[in-house]
């Protein structure tokens, strides 16, 4: 499968992991980068609410952050969901993207 492409491999009646970039994906490794996700915002403010959606949109995670009345949505590359429990790079600039986003409502 190419970068742009996702190939979702049907196992056991589930959809429990696909090829991305020619490397397979487990689906666990996302949840995991999805976790990471939710604990980073509630770090920066406990009264944020999060949705994630449940598999990416052309290799992006469009996520909601709402708090109170306000709602902003951001992109967030797959990769870096994937990334986010094991690179402190990533964790610090997917932070200041959310820091960012949460200034701004």
């Amino acid at each position: 499968a190419s970068c742009e492409q996702v190939e979702r491999v049907r196992t056991d009646g589930l959809f429990k992991r696909w090829l991305r970039c020619g490397r397979e994906v487990d689906v666990g490794e996302l949840e995991e980068g999805k976790q990471r996700f939710l604990e980073l915002v509630q770090e920066i403010d406990a009264s944020v609410q999060v949705v994630i959606p449940t598999t990416p949109s052309n290799s992006v995670f469009l996520i909601s952050l709402t708090k109170a009345p306000n709602r902003k949505f951001i992109t967030v590359p797959e990769d870096d969901i994937l990334d986010l429990p094991n690179e402190a790079g990533v964790r610090e600039q997917v932070s200041s993207m959310v820091k960012d986003a949460i200034a701004g409502m």
